[in-house]
């Protein structure tokens, strides 16, 4: 999963100004925002930007956020 989210990045990284491809945040709510490149986004095919890149790099951050609660606990 992760290395399919990787090579789409990348292949869509000649169309970025930017080197900040795809960024994430954790809201207030822990509810997860993913943001493009500005202007990244009319590159990329609705599918493409809503499956493979939201919904994949959402579920790395959720394995991730679980990985960082459960060392929490350890504490």
């Amino acid at each position: 999963m992760a290395a399919s989210l990787s090579q789409t990045l990348n292949f869509y990284r000649a169309f970025s100004k930017h080197s900040t491809i795809l960024s994430c945040q954790i809201l207030d709510d822990n509810q997860l925002e993913f943001m493009l490149s500005k202007g990244l986004g009319q590159y990329i095919d609705v599918y493409t930007k809503n499956q493979i890149i939201f919904d994949n790099g959402k579920l790395i951050a959720d394995i991730l956020m679980e990985v960082m609660n459960r060392n929490t606990m350890k504490f």
